[in-house]
């Protein structure tokens, strides 16, 4: 077959792609728990701009407003301003167009996935399978989803690996070079690029088994010591604060609690490889199966393009293993591999299977792994809760509104664990009550509520923003404030949350 042929059929299996996360991803709401999550009828991060001011330069990160004052600086700016520009092509910012979004990049991470079993050099049965598996994998479709930058991982390693040359560094500028681009867009990107570097020493040495596991084993402690003397002797940072709180120092802040993490963390990879379960079983030549994977690992492409994955994640996780343990999303980049395992056994087992026995194994492996991710679907009564709560809470800042066209003031004084699991959608919320939003615990510090909710009233004025109510403003709470220093005007409970319109 042609390379034209290839890429065209690479297309369509993109379509493919894009078509199992646009039909399975909730048409109201995004499965994104995060504090940008898009809740129901939401709009994500809207008008979304950079702002290159002085936190930028010191801190490496980039700082997002998105229209509403609310500043994010967890990760990179460039997805933001992709995703702002896309929104700018379209000339809407709404749910269809967040959807559209994400389920494009999903379609265009399928396509280079079939790409990459098709360099890899195998057969087209197998290339074509095990592209179906990868888009239907509950990972996939689950993190279908997102709309943040995180969705940027699986693309920009399997376009690192359509470069990879397992026995030469001739590419590594090039597959480097992808790299540091996808680094600009999600951090934990980085983690595979020493990766082919390590692997091409081991094969250079050709050293034994029990010495790559010990090279492995000291350069993931190597990991921790350093993370460990960086936080003891550098002064306090955004960077230092958030490698104590992420990498696995962090597990040490509720050791409980991140156990319990780690485990649900196992269990969910476990239950995402289920899917080879039909490839696997009833099938007799196990013996000589393993012969075979285990004599050709040192020179096939596939097996080596599994090494340096499984090597990047492990790198990830050692560096990042509190992200990894408190983030569901943490997991989501573990697609790639499921897939490309599931190419492996299936064009070692082609020779010895007839067609029709092949195709049900691979048959029935899509069909388990569809299965599953419907059974993933308990969330969606949560979701449709989220709304009522959204439309609750809006629905008292609307009647205290009195009719007035003035934008609101909404002020969030939700943790994040909390908003984790209450899934309070502010982006629904904002939308409802045409309200600028604020979240406290991004604000700098102030003696008293008072100082807070004037602060950020002021920041309005200071942009020169008059069309709101700076008279009163609404307070949204996970916990009962006392504001006997305020004017407390209406109050109300919904769903464990605290709801108060305030008089200044």
């Amino acid at each position: 077959m042609r390379l034209v042929n290839y890429l065209f059929l690479g297309f369509l299996l993109g379509l493919m792609g894009f078509a199992m996360v646009w039909l399975t991803m909730n048409k109201h709401a995004f499965n994104y728990s995060m504090d940008v999550e898009i809740s129901p009828y939401g709009h994500a991060l809207s008008n979304t701009k950079i702002e290159l001011d002085d936190k930028f330069s010191e801190s490496g990160m980039g700082i997002i407003l998105n229209g509403e004052y609310s500043i994010y600086g967890n990760w990179p700016a460039w997805p933001f301003l992709l995703q702002s520009s896309w929104y700018q092509a379209l000339g809407r910012n709404d749910i269809y167009a967040s959807r559209l979004w994400s389920a494009a990049i999903y379609g265009l991470n399928a396509s280079l996935f079939f790409l990459l079993i098709y360099r890899i050099g195998k057969e087209i049965w197998v290339a074509v399978i095990s592209t179906a598996l990868f888009a239907m994998l509950p990972l996939h479709l689950s993190y279908g989803s997102l709309i943040f930058s995180d969705i940027w991982f699986v693309t920009f390693w399997l376009l690192a690996l359509l470069t990879y040359q397992h026995n030469s560094l001739k590419y590594y500028w090039l597959f480097s070079l992808i790299i540091l681009v996808g680094s600009l867009f999600f951090w934990f990107v980085i983690f595979l690029l020493p990766a082919p570097l390590i692997i091409y020493f081991f094969r250079k040495k050709r050293l034994k088994l029990k010495w790559i596991l010990g090279i492995i084993s000291l350069l993931v402690i190597t990991i921790w010591l350093a993370q460990w003397v960086l936080v003891l002797q550098f002064p306090e940072s955004y960077a230092i604060d958030s490698m104590r709180k992420h990498s696995f120092l962090g597990l040490f802040s509720n050791k409980k609690y991140y156990l319990i993490k780690l485990i649900k963390r196992a269990g969910t990879l476990l239950y995402e490889l289920m899917p080879l379960m039909p490839i696997l079983l009833f099938y007799d030549k196990w013996p000589e199966l393993i012969n075979q994977i285990k004599g050709k690992w040192r020179e096939d492409r596939l097996c080596q393009v599994l090494t340096v994955l499984m090597l990047g994640y492990l790198l990830y996780i050692a560096a990042f293993t509190q992200w990894f343990a408190g983030h569901e999303q943490g997991v989501g980049m573990f697609s790639i591999l499921i897939a490309s395992s599931a190419a492996l056994l299936l064009s070692e087992m082609k020779p010895y299977l007839k067609k029709r026995p092949f195709l049900l194994r691979s048959g029935l492996s899509i069909g388990l792994s569809l299965t599953l991710f419907f059974c993933l679907n308990l969330v969606q009564s949560r979701e449709e809760a989220v709304e009522v709560q959204d439309e609750q809470i809006s629905a008292f800042v609307n009647n205290a509104k009195d009719g007035s066209d003035r934008r609101v003031c909404l002020f969030f004084d939700v943790p994040r664990y909390v908003r984790l699991h209450l899934r309070i959608g502010k982006f629904a919320i904002r939308k409802y009550t045409n309200g600028y939003t604020f979240n406290i615990d991004e604000m700098p510090e102030q003696s008293n509520i008072t100082e807070v909710l004037g602060y950020g009233v002021n920041q309005l004025y200071e942009n020169g923003i008059e069309n709101f109510d700076g008279q009163t403003v609404f307070l949204i709470s996970d916990k009962p404030h006392n504001l006997d220093e305020v004017s407390v005007i209406k109050s109300t409970i919904v769903n464990q949350l605290y709801v108060y319109q305030i008089g200044l």
